[in-house]
This record gives structure tokens, sequence and C-alpha cells, in this order.
């Protein structure tokens, strides 16, 4: 009898660590194929929501059987609204950097300029820090996911900048 409950504890004990290593290394896999996808700056932003919409679906409780497949699909159904959001970050970076290069030929305004463009650059960055995994978490249109992304801004800016820290420490890092 006590030999039969350990070989049941023994197998289950091998069956987490299975499924550990199997969330692992779909992980790793995931980050990979994102690495790979997003050597091409064109694929950049399609890459990145897949790889979203292949981690949050963790959050529920799921792991993807075939993450390379999974991977291609979030990939070809999320590119479009991925490109646009990096487009108009780029305006927005743009918009940003102009106002930083024009900062010192302002006399009079100074101040005032550099501060709309340093909360202009928050706005920025927490509307992207919700933007993101709403774009793959929620089917809709981008006007609504940018209206959420932004009003969740607001409504949490404590917990969206520390996500922001907390990802920028590995850019930071090095």
């Amino acid at each position: 009898m006590m030999v039969a409950n350990r070989k049941r504890a023994d197998k289950r004990d091998r069956i987490d660590w299975m499924e550990v290593w199997n969330h692992i290394t779909t992980f790793i896999l995931l980050n990979m194929l994102w690495l790979f996808s997003a050597l091409l700056v064109v694929t950049l932003p399609a890459a990145t929501a897949a790889l979203f919409a292949g981690v949050s679906s963790w959050t529920n409780g799921e792991l993807p059987h075939k993450p390379i497949a999974t991977f291609a699909h979030n990939m070809r159904r999320y590119w479009l609204k991925a490109t646009a959001i990096i487009l108009l970050n780029s305006a927005c970076v743009a918009l940003i950097t102009i106002n930083l290069f024009l900062l010192p030929h302002l006399i009079a305004l100074r101040i005032i300029v550099a501060s709309v463009t340093m909360l202009a650059a928050a706005v920025v960055l927490l509307v992207n820090v919700y933007l993101w995994p709403l774009l793959v978490t929620q089917d809709q249109p981008l006007r609504v996911l940018l209206t959420n992304a932004l009003r969740l801004a607001f409504a949490h800016p404590l917990n969206g900048a520390g996500v922001a820290l907390l990802a920028a420490l590995p850019i930071v890092g090095n």
C-alpha cells in the first residue's frame, strides 16, 4: 500500500515537472519566434502582437498546443492594428522629438513647453502599456482600443508607470 502511494506521488511530481518544463520551453520558443520575426523591421509590430497574444493565453490558464502555428496565426490576425499602433507611436515620438529640439530656441515659454512635452511623452508611454494587452485580449476596433487604453492610463497611472519601469529595467540595465 505504501509503495503504491509512493509511486503515485512520484508520478504526480514527474507530471508537475513536465508541465513546468513545457511552460518554460514554450515561453522560450515564443520569445525566439519573436526574435527571429522582429529581425525584419516590417514584421516587428505583428511579431510583438503575436508574442503578447501567445503569453496572454497563459493568463487564461491555457497553453498553446502548437506554439509555432499559433504565433503565425496571431501575426496574421493582428498585423494591421499593430502596424497602425506603431505608426501612431512613431508620429507621437517624432512630435515629441521635434519639441525637444525646438526647446533651446524658446526663451519665454521654455518651462511650459518642456512640461507639456514630458507630459505628452508620459501619456504616450502609459497608453502603450495598456494598449498592447488590450489589442490581443479584446476584439474591438482600434479607435475603441485607443480610447480604453487612454482611460486606463488616466485611471491607473501609478500601475502603468510601475509596469513601464519594470519593462524598461532590461533596457536601462544594458
